[in-house]
């Protein structure tokens, strides 16, 4: 700091003394100052005015364009953020829901305005803020997408229900199905086959009679478990879908020789399975009622306003 101050009083200050000080004390050399001076002034003020102003009027409509852009932005991406996680993370029943998400997520994204980068000159900074100030909604993206969203979630629902569950639920619903007319669900103790809880063997079984069984033999036995699935049909549940998988093919190797067992389809982690004593039109009809009431959503009266 000293060095500095002597520096100053040594060097600038007599400098300053002796050449600019006289300057403008001395009338001659004031005047054509004064008159630089107002140049520069007239000079700064027209390139304000034609280039400075105009290019800061340009970004400020740019800048208030590209906000307005991006608040819209900013509620799509909520929405498509939502679905794409849901559509990574979550497995449906009906891969058809999982597809029309995914075309959904696709135009979306496609919809999106795309925020350019600033440009460098004027006219070209008003060209992108005119661009970027057109109307803009997402309404009809966002309805698709959250239709889309609100059939995958079901689906998604739908699944979880026939993926390892009790055989409480299952007997419950399958006493719901119009020719159902009586249900059984296996113990270890009772097990027709005792492969219950084995490794690779199912976690739950139900066994039910149907009244579509008209054969004497099976109307005049009145237990289920001895009916067998000849019966009515049985409900086995996997704790995969590969277990499930596996033990319909193993069924499926049966198929059209006379130890086939009747009709048998996958449902999540459970094989539904339906008496060979029917007709193959019969069979169609109660598989399809016991899908649909494994499947069925209700809701609990805690959820019904």
């Amino acid at each position: 700091m000293e060095k500095i101050s002597k520096f100053f009083g040594e060097k600038v200050l007599p400098f300053f003394n002796e050449k600019v000080k006289p300057l403008f004390t001395n009338k001659k050399t004031l005047i054509p100052i004064a008159a630089g001076g107002a140049v520069l002034i007239c000079v700064f003020i027209a390139c304000y005015i034609g280039l400075i102003r105009p290019y800061n009027e340009a970004t400020e409509a740019f800048e208030s364009a590209v906000a307005t852009v991006t608040s819209i932005n900013n509620e799509l991406e909520t929405a498509l953020e939502a679905a794409k996680t849901m559509l990574n993370n979550d497995k449906p029943l009906e891969e058809a829901t999982a597809t029309e998400l995914s075309d959904a997520i696709a135009q979306a994204e496609d919809a999106k305005r795309i925020i350019p980068e600033k440009p460098s000159k004027t006219d070209e900074i008003l060209v992108a803020a005119e661009e970027l100030s057109k109307p803009l909604s997402y309404s009809e993206e966002l309805t698709v997408l959250s239709e889309k969203t609100e059939l995958f979630k079901t689906s998604v629902q739908r699944m979880n229900q026939v993926t390892a569950p009790t055989s409480e639920f299952i007997a419950e619903r399958l006493k719901d199905v119009e020719t159902v007319t009586g249900v059984a669900a296996v113990t270890e103790d009772n097990d027709p086959n005792g492969n219950l809880n084995k490794p690779g063997f199912y976690i739950a079984a139900v066994y039910f009679e149907s009244s579509l069984v008209t054969d004497k033999y099976y109307k005049n036995n009145k237990n289920i478990l001895d009916k067998g699935t000849s019966g009515g049909g049985q409900v086995e549940v996997y704790a995969t879908a590969e277990e499930a998988q596996q033990r319909d093919e193993y069924l499926a190797s049966f198929d059209g020789t006379i130890l086939a067992s009747g009709s048998h389809s996958v449902l999540g982690t459970c094989v539904i399975r339906v008496s060979d004593k029917l007709s193959a039109s019969k069979k169609k009809r109660l598989e399809t009622a016991i899908y649909n009431k494994l499947t069925e959503i209700i809701e609990s009266p805690s959820t019904v306003e």
